[in-house]
């Protein structure tokens, strides 16, 4: 324990000292702060009952009364009919306190913690609140038990933090009932068990601690007491008033279409920074979309990573978008991949789809179709929709697993069906051309406009290349390229490059034709067919940021022709057709031509 000067000090003047505590203390000995001897031979002389009566309570505390001095104590801490004095207030809590007062141990610990007298006294505070809590002061039991949860100062140990709350809590400390709650809500130091969590809320809440009251609404939440939503808000209005900033990020979530974004925002900062991941996550979101807030991607990330280190999945994953993209920090796809898996280990299906298809692409990390269809299909199976439209198009393409369009289709139908337009589109693609389920152009634009309509960017590009056929649908160069760019707008480099495709004869537009040869070249990377004959154009006209290369060019248009893009057949064949790059060959060029009109460039068909 920490030793102090002990001051008989109602007027200032030092009387006498102890080793510690109540060290050379016996009965009768309590020597007047104005030097006399005690009065009274027997029972300390009652202390007033009027809260403003501080003469009574001094002339109470002289006579040996250590209630007394806490009150005059209380009265010089907070100024109530004498003249406000931490100092003053400081020695006559240290004077119940060696007395053995619980009460003036665990006030003046409060004072000594928070630095009222000067610099903060962690050590002494601890030694002080322990004196409390050894004399019967809940509060004292708490305060220490608090630190032993949290580790603050101290080793951290759930099971001498369980003992402390529980001692507090019978003692009457709201805050140990509070605390002894949150053990039993997370199972440190006790067994898990929400039920008796609720019993001690309970207490706590309706004992008036407020902060309290958003257990109670956690556990409604959860399932664990029945509450209207409203009484749900008003609990956790309830804490957050009252300095629970936890429960301001759940009045955040639990009311997210009803309140306004500038005050989720709000409230959300509280909980972030009260250590409530999930609100961390939800402001990062407000942040790198602007609602509410200013636009601002770095913070968003920053706001990611909290939640992340914090242990909210989502949050991984989100700043592994953020890195994946290069938005708001610098594009790193090793990165991203280590936090989707991260995320997906953390059991988020969402990380587990986004690290699918890395290992899909190769991108920061080497391609592995297997991976990628095994990832997919677990998250599938647990109920993620997204998976399972992405690992129907696995299985349409036979991308890590055996190629059936059959079994594609039923799953795409299942998705479309249940409301998700990314499956529609891919529905779309496969009844356009027939695989593993009947052909029908109608039904495939009608597909594609739903889809695209939703949103969905390979809807809109789709769609597109339709109308830029004729095929299907009504001949429309320029509504093409206007579906294309609504795709490409929407982030989708398969839009991009069907957009820059349509414009790349235009000689006015060299900048977006550089542009457009770089689309290509990494379109072409990913395996995009008509990326591949968008690069093959460039290196047979040597435009953008690529040296005219007929051989680059035929190796190009022959990849796109073979992965089924029309245009690329086309342009192979009147290269062989004329001998650029190649020997003269008009019986091939006539066979790459019918593969074009079977991909349905109606032009290869006259």
């Amino acid at each position: 324990m920490q030793h102090f000067m002990t001051m008989r000090v109602v007027t200032g003047r030092a009387l006498r000292a102890h080793a510690h505590p109540g060290a050379g203390r016996t009965a009768g000995s309590f020597a007047l702060a104005w030097g006399l001897l005690w009065l009274t031979t027997g029972a300390a002389a009652q202390a007033p009952t009027d809260p403003s009566d501080t003469e009574g309570f001094r002339t109470a505390c002289n006579a040996g009364n250590m209630s007394a001095c806490f009150r005059l104590g209380e009265a010089y801490e907070q100024g109530i009919g004498v003249e406000k004095s931490p100092r003053r207030a400081a020695n006559l809590f240290r004077i119940g306190c060696e007395e053995e007062h619980a009460r003036a141990c665990h006030r003046l610990g409060t004072m000594t913690r928070d630095g009222s007298l000067g610099e903060p006294n962690r050590e002494g505070a601890i030694e002080l609140f322990k004196q409390a809590c050894k004399h019967g002061n809940g509060d004292g039991c708490y305060e220490i038990g608090s630190l032993y949860d949290r580790g603050d100062g101290v080793t951290q140990n759930a099971e001498a933090a369980r003992r402390l709350y529980e001692r507090g809590c019978e003692l009457g400390s709201l805050g140990g009932c509070e605390g002894l709650a949150g053990l039993y809500m997370t199972g440190r130091g006790v067994g898990r068990n929400p039920w008796r969590a609720k019993d001690f809320y309970k207490r706590a809440c309706r004992g008036g601690r407020d902060s309290a009251c958003a257990g109670l609404a956690e556990l409604a939440e959860k399932g664990r007491m029945k509450l209207a939503a409203k009484e749900i808000e008003a609990l956790y209005t309830r804490a957050c008033k009252a300095g629970n900033n936890r429960a301001c990020g759940n009045i955040a979530l639990s009311s997210k279409a009803s309140t306004p974004p500038e005050a989720r925002a709000t409230y959300l900062e509280r909980g972030c920074d009260g250590g409530h991941a999930t609100a961390c996550k939800e402001l990062g979101l407000l942040y790198e979309d602007g609602q509410g807030v200013e636009r601002d991607p770095a913070r968003a990330a920053g706001l990611y990573k909290r939640a992340c280190e914090g242990g909210e999945p989502l949050g991984c994953n989100n700043l592994g978008g953020l890195y994946q993209d290069g938005v708001g920090v610098e594009p790193n796809l090793q990165i991203a991949v280590k936090l989707y898996d991260r995320a997906c280990a953390d059991q988020s299906l969402v990380g587990c789809v986004n690290l699918a298809a890395m290992h899909a692409s190769g991108q920061g990390t080497p391609r592995d179709p297997v991976q990628a269809f095994e990832l997919y299909e677990y998250a599938c199976e647990a109920g993620q929709q997204l998976a399972c439209t992405h690992l129907a198009i696995a299985v349409a393409q036979g991308e890590g697993t055996e190629k059936n369009p059959s079994k594609a289709a039923v799953l795409l139908e299942k998705g479309c069906k249940q409301g998700d337009q990314l499956a529609c589109a891919h529905l779309g693609r496969l009844v356009e051309f027939g695989r593993g389920i009947r052909a029908d152009l109608n039904r495939a634009r009608s597909l594609y406009q739903r889809s695209c309509d939703g949103g969905i960017a390979p809807g809109c590009t789709y769609l597109g290349y339709l109308h830029e056929r004729g095929v299907g649908a009504i001949s429309d160069t320029v509504l093409a390229k206007s579906l294309y760019k609504r795709a490409c707008q929407a982030r989708s480099l398969e839009g991009c490059v069907y957009e820059a495709y349509l414009t790349r004869k235009d000689e006015k537009l060299e900048l977006a034709r550089k542009r457009d040869s770089r689309l290509f070249e990494k379109a072409c990377g990913f395996g995009m067919e008509r990326g591949c004959a968008g690069l093959g154009y460039a290196y047979e006209s040597g435009f953008g940021h690529v040296e005219k290369d007929l051989g680059k060019a035929l190796t190009t248009y022959s990849r796109a022709c073979e992965n089924g893009d029309p245009g690329g057949c086309q342009a192979l064949a009147a290269m062989y057709d004329e001998g650029r790059g190649v020997t003269s060959n008009p019986a091939y060029s006539q066979t790459l031509r019918r593969r074009a009109c079977t991909l349905g460039a109606a032009s290869a068909c006259r």
